[in-house]
């Protein structure tokens, strides 16, 4: 049971970092180009 659930949480978190990064790239691509003033900060 342990080495399952070990397995099972180490591939939800692979794919949360996988979402996280892909999400982090667009999040960082947009305000590149939509939003100038972002850097006026």
């Amino acid at each position: 049971m342990s080495d399952r659930s070990r397995s099972i949480v180490t591939r939800l978190v692979l794919a949360g970092m996988v979402l996280a990064g892909l999400s982090g790239c667009i999040i960082e691509d947009r305000p590149y180009h939509d939003h100038h003033h972002y850097w006026h900060y």
